[in-house]
């Protein structure tokens, strides 16, 4: 964490303030936006992170030095990003493969608050963009999992029929 020495106070004491804590941000993935990233973990990592819903488990893995394999801001953090961002998205192999479009999903942060829970476990998210396995869409609503049992997941395993996964296609 970086951190800055403000001003010194009266009583010849440093008034610490304006802790930065370092992300990760990419500028350049994506023309005329910034991303931060919030979490981050392999496969063989899944475990650790597919039941930690964000509003419900605080748990900072290597925040103040990202590691792609296994990272995670800490509820604070990720409540700081969120309160100054537009959108939240999901890549995969982002390191080796840049954002390829292969396995890609972004909605509007209008549509979702990550640090409230759901309803119903399983609902329809209005998603700007998604391309999973094939199939693709745009301002369309996708069958999505996000409980205190799942963490944020587009619900194809779940679904019986990959194809169903991109469902309710909106007009316009």
């Amino acid at each position: 964490m970086q951190r800055r020495h403000d001003r010194q106070t009266s009583e010849n004491q440093w008034n610490l303030q304006h802790y930065r804590p370092t992300v990760y941000s990419n500028f350049d993935s994506e023309p005329g936006v910034a991303w931060t990233l919030i979490q981050s973990h392999s496969f063989q990592n899944n475990d650790a992170f597919n039941t930690k819903a964000f509003y419900l488990h605080d748990m900072p893995i290597n925040q103040d030095a990202p590691e792609w394999n296994n990272y995670r801001l800490s509820m604070s953090r990720m409540k700081s990003v969120q309160d100054v961002s537009t959108h939240w998205r999901a890549t995969c192999n982002f390191l080796t493969d840049g954002v390829d479009y292969c396995d890609y999903w972004r909605v509007s942060l209008k549509n979702l608050d990550l640090f409230m829970e759901s309803a119903h476990g399983l609902f329809c998210l209005f998603s700007e963009f998604v391309i999973v396995r094939g199939n693709e869409c745009a301002n369309c609503t996708v069958w999505t999992a996000y409980s205190s049992k799942f963490s944020f997941t587009l619900t194809a395993g779940l679904a019986k029929n990959e194809a169903a996964i991109l469902v309710d296609r909106q007009e316009g």
